[in-house]
């Protein structure tokens, strides 16, 4: 079973990114996210043949001490594949980038899936997954027409397993409220 790595987007800032997941979920067959009770988030990392203690040792060090990390989103864009994936895409942040080095100094990048290694990783809130590509065009459409401008505080890490998104353990990130559950 898969393990990944995310930082969770604070619950003062969800609300905008639940509207989007359920704007998206018109292109799926399957339970949304938000059907789920998954929370939005940026994931940092995901393992297919790791050891959780591994994980859970890393992410431990990795969110020990680590602040809120503050991302504006500004456009929606797609993951081509064998299934499409809508998500809104973040600019660039340095803070995001320290954690990502800092994780793959604890676990080697080798380890991770390859779409999160160095050179390949894009920050990315997922908004709608495993999308028929059939379903191309309105993919396509919903990313062209959909015009964003989110700010979201990044205010807790968290180990989830997946399918179906299962959280593990949460770290809220130093000077964050409590994390919610569900």
């Amino acid at each position: 079973m898969p393990i990944a790595i995310n930082l969770r987007v604070g619950e003062h800032d969800t609300a905008a990114f639940r509207k989007l997941q359920d704007e998206a979920a018109a292109l799926l067959s399957l339970p949304s996210l938000h059907d789920l009770g998954y929370w939005p988030h940026v994931t940092l990392a995901v393992y297919d043949d790791i050891e959780s203690h591994v994980v859970h040792a890393a992410a431990a060090l990795l969110f020990s001490g680590a602040a809120p990390v503050e991302l504006e989103f500004a456009a929606v864009r797609f993951f081509e594949g064998p299934v499409l994936t809508l998500y809104a895409a973040p600019s660039p942040s340095p803070e995001l980038e320290n954690l990502a080095r800092k994780l793959h100094r604890l676990i080697s990048p080798e380890r991770c899936h390859p779409h999160y290694r160095p050179g390949s990783f894009v920050p990315h809130c997922t908004l709608a997954m495993n999308i028929s590509p059939d379903r191309h065009d309105e993919v396509f459409d919903f990313a062209r027409r959909k015009r964003i401008h989110l700010r979201a505080t990044l205010t807790g890490g968290e180990i989830a397993s997946f399918p179906p998104p299962r959280v593990e353990a949460s770290f809220p990130l130093a000077g964050a409220a409590r994390l919610p559950t569900g």
